[in-house]
């Protein structure tokens, strides 16, 4: 005896459940044609082509079939299609008529059966009419008819398709999509197109009782503005699930075509998927460029009855939606706490579990697991910025004690703006964002570029680097635009954006004296208002503190100088530099190396000068390549020679010493 489990069984309910629903439906065509053909004279060559008199006559005095409903109860159906017929409002008409299309596509005969009951020899599928007969209606029941208009569950949700669109209503052909067949009959595999952009939800990561609480009276259809670190996805599983009681059908908008037909027939196609489980739907638009706008996706999932979430950038705006829009609120420092304790062991500890970056459950779960950088969804580099992958942190920073403790603390204001701002109440009014602005002042090569690096090293979060020749338009407006599109996609991910020489794009505004005067002003205008609504770390650095606008100096949450390094700095930032290629170069040399006023920026690339030479010749890094490399960096920044003769000999000769110490 072989063993069968209970979806084997189930399967096999189902099979018998659909021959005995199809032996019915043979039966009752029998009984049409039985009757149409009572007196039937004409041979089956001519049927098709000739109508006698007394058959139109006979056709014109039939009654209707009995009700489908009478002939095959609800309960006798196939399991699936007991399902299907709850989950799309699905009534006894539109069984009918759906099994009555979907029987050629399961047994042979019936292809016959309806050249006979069409009356067309070319025909392989009932056509509008018959399809009505059989369901129990009369072919000129307006009630009927009306559950083939496009609006209806059988053709909005792609259950059923009509051909010969060209001819009249009733003698168009039905046929049933073999995606709808296969499901009925136990395959649950999408097909190729769909499979690719559209999944069914597993488990989530988080339970519900861990999200950020929602309205208790939140109903679908409904819209998230879902930033990072919002848990969007499981909060729309924990809503979709919560009204439906099943998975919901997750679609990836980034899958979805740029062309608008292709899209709508993408999107029609996953609703059917999700018909044919009984499941709500949520499509994850955020990021996505696809050719239908998120109010058109609304309204079509609307006009195909399906219940919906979309998620949607935190700072997108739907026109045309008259449902509800939801913020998704940040979570707080204790409800992240939390998620570290649910997804993790509960024994790791790290700064960034109480620091505000907004991460996904998705991206803390990977770091968890995985190991890597914790940081939320990364952004490519863009014509408007580039993304850089930081490679520090504030413990590699050479700097003064007060340059350190002054970028610790804007960390901290960073870490714990969520503590701060929302669960303290003190975020200011105005329309003001969540974000952290700082500029970072001082001379060239001081390290300020570096040091904002360093802060999104230390956050775990991207840095992303304003291209000021690709935003700056000559065009009225178009600056403004590329700004809010940097502004936006920064917010998204949390990341620190650097605005590298800001007094191009702050500097102050001037007397109006001619149109262009009047729309720079603009210009800067719209960068101060934009800064304060922006919920990110945004550094501004320059080399010209003068030259900014007093406006933004005030709206500044931290402004940090940048001195020239001093004598111990620099001989620090030399061993930074130098740490792992030393050669023949041994700690005297670059304490006599650290007398030269040279900025950090200046000691890095004599360094590499140096390297450079060592390597030309084919010998290891030694005091002579570093004096020459020291030379023309000082010869670039424009001073004519060192600063006195008796300091180049004294390092030549140090040259020639044999290194005491090494590094």
């Amino acid at each position: 005896m072989v063993a069968v489990n209970a979806e084997g069984n189930l399967e096999q309910e189902n099979s018998y459940a659909m021959r005995r629903v199809l032996d019915v439906l043979a039966e009752r065509i029998a009984m049409i044609i039985e009757f149409e053909r009572a007196d039937d004279d004409v041979s089956d060559h001519q049927r098709g082509h000739y109508f006698p008199p007394h058959l139109v006559t006979r056709d014109a005095r039939k009654g209707a079939p009995q009700s489908f409903k009478d002939v095959i109860p609800f309960a006798d159906l196939p399991e699936r299609l007991i399902h299907l017929a709850k989950s799309a409002d699905l009534l006894d008409i539109d069984l009918g008529i759906l099994l009555t299309a979907m029987s050629v596509n399961l047994q042979q005969r019936f292809e016959h059966f309806f050249i006979v009951l069409n009356n067309e020899v070319d025909t392989r599928g009932p056509n509008v009419a018959t399809a009505i007969r059989l369901a129990g209606y009369d072919p000129d029941s307006a009630e009927a008819r009306s559950r083939l208009r496009p609006d209806r569950p059988l053709l909005a949700l792609g259950l059923i398709e009509i051909t010969n669109s060209k001819r009249s209503l009733l003698t168009q052909v039905l046929t049933v999509p073999e995606r709808v067949v296969a499901h009925l009959l136990g395959d649950d595999e999408f097909a190729p197109g769909t499979s690719s952009i559209a999944s069914f939800m597993g488990s989530p990561l988080l339970p519900e009782e861990l999200l950020p609480k929602l309205p208790d009276d939140l109903e679908l259809p409904v819209i998230f503005r879902a930033g990072s670190g919002t848990a969007g996805r499981e909060q729309a599983y924990a809503l979709a699930y919560r009204k439906s009681g099943k998975a919901p059908l997750l679609i990836d908008g980034l899958g979805l075509s740029r062309v608008e037909d292709v899209c709508s027939l993408q999107i029609r196609e996953c609703v059917r998927e999700a018909a044919l489980a009984g499941s709500p739907i949520v499509l994850d638009v955020r990021h996505a460029d696809t050719g239908m706008s998120v109010s058109e996706i609304a309204r079509l999932f609307g006009t195909l009855s399906v219940a919906f979430i979309i998620l949607i950038e935190a700072k997108a705006h739907v026109e045309l939606w008259h449902g509800s829009t939801v913020d998704l609120p940040l979570p707080t420092a204790g409800v992240r706490r939390s998620w570290w304790e649910h997804l993790g062991d509960g024994t790791e500890r790290t700064a960034a579990a109480d620091a505000a970056i907004h991460v996904d459950p998705q991206e803390l779960h990977a770091h968890l697991t995985n190991g890597g950088p914790l940081a939320p969804r990364a952004i490519e580099s863009g014509t408007l910025t580039q993304a850089v992958d930081p490679e520090f942190t504030l413990a590699d920073l050479v700097a003064s004690p007060r340059v350190t403790e002054a970028l610790r603390e804007l960390r901290d204001r960073v870490r714990h703006r969520t503590v701060v701002l929302d669960e303290w109440r003190m975020r200011p009014g105005g329309g003001r964002g969540r974000g952290v602005t700082a500029l970072f002042s001082g001379p060239s090569g001081t390290g300020k570029t570096m040091a904002a690096e360093a802060l999104a090293g230390e956050l775990g979060v991207p840095l992303f680097r304003v291209n000021l020749a690709s935003v700056v338009d000559k065009y009225i407006g178009e600056t403004e635009k590329k700004l809010d599109r940097v502004f936006t996609s920064v917010e998204d991910v949390d990341g620190v954006l650097l605005f590298d020489e800001a007094d191009a794009l702050f500097s102050k505004r001037s007397g109006v004296s001619d149109a262009r005067d009047r729309y720079a002003n603009l210009e800067v205008a719209y960068l101060l208002q934009r800064m304060e609504s922006f919920d990110g770390l945004a550094v501004l650095t320059t080399n010209l503190r003068a030259n900014l606008d007093e406006a933004l100096i005030r709206r500044l949450d931290a402004a940090i100088d940048f001195p020239e390094p001093q004598a111990e700095e620099r001989y620090l930032l030399w061993l930074a530099c130098l740490k792992g290629n030393m050669g023949r170069v041994g700690q005297n040399h670059v304490q006599r190396l650290s007398v030269l006023p040279l900025t950090g920026g200046s000691i890095r690339a004599a360094s590499v000068s140096a390297a450079y030479l060592a390597a030309a010749q084919g010998e290891l890094l030694g005091p002579a390549h570093l004096l020459r490399g020291v030379q023309q960096e000082w010869s670039k920044q424009g001073r004519l020679s060192f600063p006195t003769t008796e300091f180049e000999e004294s390092f030549t000769e140090a040259a020639h010493d044999e290194p005491d110490k090494r590094i």
